[in-house]
């Protein structure tokens, strides 16, 4: 995640007025950014990428509105771009991991069962003999 969290830093270095967009935009989105960082910090995949559509959907509001300059915009885009990537394969690599920790747990308790299975009882004397004929 580290990785991902850098990429969208360097996205958006120089949050303050005069880098391409204003200080009451660099807040919005710096507070963005620190959401999705947060989620992905507690390996909350789904969450940080929610949080992530939502700053795509800041960054292209705020480029509608005027307020990011289009070239400090783009270099958002593909920041986000970079992290949704990063993002998606780590949550897939989670969900593998823990598909493999059920069915390992699934393995043992059906070897558990199979050990602990009660054994039919004998029957007791063999078999009956022949009865009387008649």
């Amino acid at each position: 995640m580290a990785a991902a969290a850098v990429a969208l830093a360097i996205g958006l270095s120089g949050c303050a007025g005069n880098a391409g967009y204003s200080t009451a935009t660099a807040r919005g989105l710096q507070r963005s950014v620190f959401d999705v960082a947060s989620s992905a910090a507690g390996s909350d995949y789904s969450a940080a990428l929610t949080r992530l559509s939502a700053l795509e959907r800041l960054n292209d509001a705020d480029a509608e509105k005027g307020t990011i300059e289009p070239a400090r915009h783009d270099a958002i885009a593909r920041s986000i771009a970079l992290v949704r990537a990063d993002l998606i394969q780590l949550q897939d690599a989670a969900t593998t991991a823990e598909l493999r920790a059920r069915l390992q747990q699934l393995q043992e308790q059906q070897e558990q069962q199979k050990t602990q299975a009660p054994t039919p009882p004998k029957k007791k004397g063999g078999p009956k003999p022949p009865g009387p004929k008649g």
